[in-house]
């Protein structure tokens, strides 16, 4: 949990430093959320909205970005009746494949956070790991993006495992 805590620090200690140089990007997206593995055995698909700061390391395909997630997914019914919440934030590192110019450009991350997950009222705040990639399309200082993540968040007993595809727009500062 420290190396979590620590590696926050670090990847906010860097954003801060750069964002003289580079100006920050707002994403905002929504979209689905796949449970996977147990969790998937309980729950349906679900929805899930995204916030997102993105700030570009000076020179370099290399940015860092700290999102925000809320979603949830409904059970499947049975003897089981309700929902599970998700709500999370994490800090990501992304790295954009593309020249400057192209308005298409794919990219990749990775990242850790914390999650909150709550069944019926009961709820785990706990570390979580994620990594995914998306596209962008666009020029200027507004964007339309699509990505796909995975997401695990350790919860006590098995992890609760999870697929969010978002679509969205980003906005330069």
């Amino acid at each position: 949990m420290k190396r979590v805590l620590l590696g926050l620090i670090a990847l906010g200690s860097i954003a801060a430093s750069s964002a003289a140089a580079q100006r920050p990007r707002i994403s905002l997206g929504e979209g689905g959320v796949k449970p996977s593995g147990d969790y998937g055995a309980f729950d349906n698909m679900g929805w899930n909205l995204l916030g997102a700061v993105e700030v570009g390391l000076p020179k370099s395909p290399l940015a860092v970005r700290v999102d925000v997630i809320y979603g949830q997914t409904s059970h499947q019914g049975g003897f089981l009746a309700g929902s599970t919440k998700l709500s999370g934030v994490s800090a990501d590192a992304v790295y954009h494949l593309g020249a400057p110019m192209v308005p298409v450009k794919l990219y990749v991350l990775a990242g850790a956070g914390y999650y909150r997950v709550g069944v019926d009222g009961a709820s785990e705040t706990k570390p979580a790991f994620n990594a995914g990639t998306g596209v962008s399309l666009g020029l200027g200082p507004m964007k339309v993006f699509g990505e796909a993540r995975f997401i695990t968040v350790r919860t006590s007993g098995s992890a609760v495992n999870f697929f969010p595809v978002n679509v969205g727009f980003t906005f330069g500062m």
